[in-house]
């Protein structure tokens, strides 16, 4: 193997045996999929968690979110931190930071560790994917598949894996052992990427300044923006003064942050790359379609566990269409990544993503576990081919000096659209709720209906030998609240029928944005 000299610590690999960029790649993609599928795995297992330390479900929500908060925050941090130490040592020390804070998700005794453990966790994981992503890109090499191919599959199974890995871990074993199942691998990857991945070194030009008060500014923007996301629903939004002031913060703060990358010297993030319509594209396609598919997921997620009845064991029956799907469309996503079939594979993929939301909007709460498992693969298999081609676009035509920027911009955007999408989901998912419940009260549920007055009058009577004890009182209050518990499990199942229709409508809407993509974009290489 042979090795030129590197620029702004960018990978450059000489020709040379092809076993060692095997190697990193698979490590790269290995540890992508560990940091993606980290996001969503205590999702099926909040419950468990919460039980674990002591804490309400409500409260154990923000392991999941937590998470995601940090490694919004941390991904455009990435390219300034190859900068300083280069790409191989910023690589290694994220996924050894990210193994041991691993290592004390599974440890922590309480939610307040076991928050902080997961916040460090997610800073790590969101800095290791856009170097994972910019060092895939410069593994690349004409004529062969593109590494890229393994980065959009490890970072598109994961939310997909996520919940049904975690929940099975979870009844099999315990919450602890589903955190703690990552440590092995984590060392693994590890040992593989410091035998393996490509040396390099820091830019040789003095790096500019750090800008620590641009820095400061984006962690406290980020930080309102997330809490306003995750709790404003809970505190009536704009009602409550609390949202109000976070809002102006992440507003002030984010503007400022802004200001000073598109006009400061040494900015922390190179807004002025999306500049470019290609790229602007990219990040666009990358935030919106990531929106929509988290919160399709999420949606289906809550359904089947909160309203049908699956065990958080019974989700990983769910994956398992989609992943033997994935398995067959290895070569096809290994081409669309190389930028075969140009604007075609990403249409191909948004109307498949449309059409399995809007084939799974048209059930009910009745449907068969085939109703739902297939309708899932569907999903996961068009978002796939979507993000495939929109993740090794968005860094074609850059020099490779500019990658590992482009890359923390684009994972940036995406990172935010994971969390509008479950915010989305969430807020569609109440306000749908509460029109559904009206609707069915005032269409089918009058008081002076017979046929409401009959079923009351007939679950009274089963009540009253059974737990009643014979008290008539007690029955009809009984029958009432059966009743009552049947409709809001009919309403909150038609609100996310509804919500699985918005996201195939916007999935669909997003077809037009794929035209702004330039067809004849290559990448650029080092001489």
């Amino acid at each position: 193997m042979t090795r030129t000299p590197t620029v702004q610590g960018v990978m450059v690999i000489g020709r040379g045996p092809d076993r060692r960029g095997l190697a990193a790649v698979l490590a790269l993609a290995g540890m992508t999929l560990i940091a993606v599928v980290s996001v969503s795995l205590p999702v099926a297992s909040t419950r468990h968690v919460a039980g674990g330390v002591g804490a309400a479900r409500r409260e154990a929500v923000w392991v999941v979110n937590a998470y995601l908060a940090a490694s919004v925050v941390a991904a455009p941090l990435a390219s300034r931190l190859a900068d300083r130490v280069g790409r191989r040592r910023a690589c290694l020390g994220c996924v050894a930071g990210f193994t041991i804070a691993t290592a004390l998700c599974g440890t922590a005794t309480s939610l307040a560790g076991l928050i902080a453990a997961r916040l460090l966790q997610g800073l790590l994981g969101g800095i290791l994917v856009p170097l994972a992503q910019a060092s895939l890109a410069d593994l690349a090499r004409p004529g062969r598949p593109s590494p890229l191919a393994g980065f959009s599959i490890a970072l598109l199974i994961g939310p997909a894996f996520g919940p049904a890995i975690g929940g099975w871990l979870t009844d099999a074993y315990s919450w602890r052992v589903m955190f703690l199942a990552g440590v092995p691998v984590g060392l693994f990857a590890l040992a593989v990427c410091a035998r393996w991945l490509p040396d390099d070194a820091p830019e040789r030009s003095t790096p500019g300044r750090f800008d620590w008060v641009g820095a400061t500014l984006l962690v406290v923007g980020l930080a309102c923006l997330e809490i306003v996301l995750t709790e404003g629903q809970v505190w009536d939004w704009f009602e409550s003064r609390t949202v109000v002031v976070l809002s102006a913060g992440a507003a002030v703060a984010l503007a400022a942050v802004a200001a000073r990358c598109l006009w400061g010297p040494d900015p922390l993030i190179r807004l002025d790359l999306l500049r470019d319509r290609h790229f602007l594209a990219c990040v666009a396609l990358g935030a919106a379609t990531t929106c929509v598919y988290v919160g399709s997921l999420s949606v289906i997620s809550r359904m089947v566990v909160g309203l049908m009845g699956y065990a958080a064991a019974n989700v990983a029956e769910l994956v398992a269409p989609a992943a033997l799907t994935l398995l067959v469309l290895v070569p096809v996503l290994a081409a669309a990544a190389g930028g075969a079939g140009g604007r075609l594979v990403p249409v191909v993929g948004l109307v498949t993503l449309s059409g399995g939301a809007l084939w799974l909007s048209a059930g009910n709460l009745l449907v068969a576990p085939s109703q739902v498992l297939w309708p899932r693969a569907v999903i996961v298999v068009g978002m796939t081919l979507t993000l495939s081609a929109v993740n090794a676009a968005a860094l074609r035509g850059f020099v490779p000096s500019l990658r590992a920027d482009a890359a923390s911009v684009y994972n940036l955007f995406r990172n935010l659209g994971a969390s509008v999408g479950v915010c989305l989901v969430t807020v569609a998912g109440e306000r749908g709720l509460q029109a559904r419940l009206s609707r069915l009260t005032e269409a089918h549920l009058d008081a002076l209906n017979p046929a409401v007055t009959e079923r009351l009058r007939e679950t009274a009577a089963r009540f009253l030998p059974g737990p009643a004890a014979g008290d008539p009182v007690t029955a009809d209050f009984l029958a009432l609240k059966s009743l009552d518990d049947l409709r809001q499990q009919q309403a909150q199942g038609l609100a996310y029928f509804d919500t699985l229709l918005l996201c195939g409508v916007a999935a669909a809407a997003l077809i037009p944005l794929i035209f702004l993509l330039d067809r004849r974009r290559v990448a650029q290489r080092p001489g």
